[in-house]
């Protein structure tokens, strides 16, 4: 008694699509695990973000969404994505396909251009965590159909095989996240791009980055007060 969280009060403070994505990202279905709000903003920040890259404050899609080709890079990134959210998913392991996609987000963000049919496969993987936002951005998109029975996407193992590098990700020495990256990236870019990680930022809230770490090949730790 008194020792439960409402639903209908999550949903009405965040929305569905965030206390449901939540719910997957806590971890594995056989441990337990407690409720924490923090988490809870966490995703929702998350799919702030991800409307934001592609819908614009007019409720349009956003210009950067065109035909053109997508990089070689990106192509990486979607075919890594949908092989290991399959992969994940048959093995109700749900809190790494949340990963997955927060990866991929990261990515496209800082892209010029990103091809459409990119983030249509996108929509589809993201429908089962995210399902209004998902079929809000697929109508966007300019599809007439039900998203909900297109197709699961296939990978391409050749579009995989990459010159890539996976870093743990430390806050004081606590491994908080991980990171892909190019093995032939700057010093300094890994290090933004570990501070720009999406479970990273929330770690960094209202903290002073005392010391950046790198060591080559394995992780980057940030030392904050």
């Amino acid at each position: 008694r008194g020792n439960v969280v409402n639903p209908d009060d999550t949903v009405d403070a965040y929305g569905a699509d965030a206390m449901r994505l939540y719910e997957m990202f806590m971890g594995p279905l056989d441990k337990a695990k407690p409720w924490n709000l923090t988490g809870l903003q966490g995703c929702s920040r998350f799919i702030k973000k991800l409307w934001a890259i592609l819908i614009t404050n007019e409720g349009e899609l956003s210009r950067q969404i065109t035909d053109d080709e997508p990089t070689k890079e990106t192509l990486r990134y979607l075919h890594n994505m949908i092989k290991r959210v399959s992969h994940n998913i048959e093995n109700l392991q749900f809190n790494t396909c949340v990963s997955e996609f927060m990866i991929f987000v990261n990515h496209i963000h800082g892209l010029e251009s990103i091809n459409i049919d990119i983030i249509k496969t996108f929509i589809v993987l993201m429908n089962p965590f995210m399902p209004h936002l998902a079929q809000e951005l697929w109508e966007l998109s300019g599809n007439e159909s039900e998203l909900t029975f297109n197709d699961w996407p296939n990978y391409d193992e050749n579009r995989i095989l990459s010159d890539k590098l996976k870093l743990a990700v430390q806050i004081n020495g606590k491994r908080r996240s991980e990171i892909e990256v190019d093995v032939n990236m700057e010093e300094k870019d890994i290090k933004q791009f570990a501070k720009s990680d999406s479970k990273i930022i929330r770690y960094l809230e209202e903290k002073e980055i005392l010391k950046e770490i790198y060591v080559r090949g394995r992780l980057v730790n940030l030392v904050v007060k």
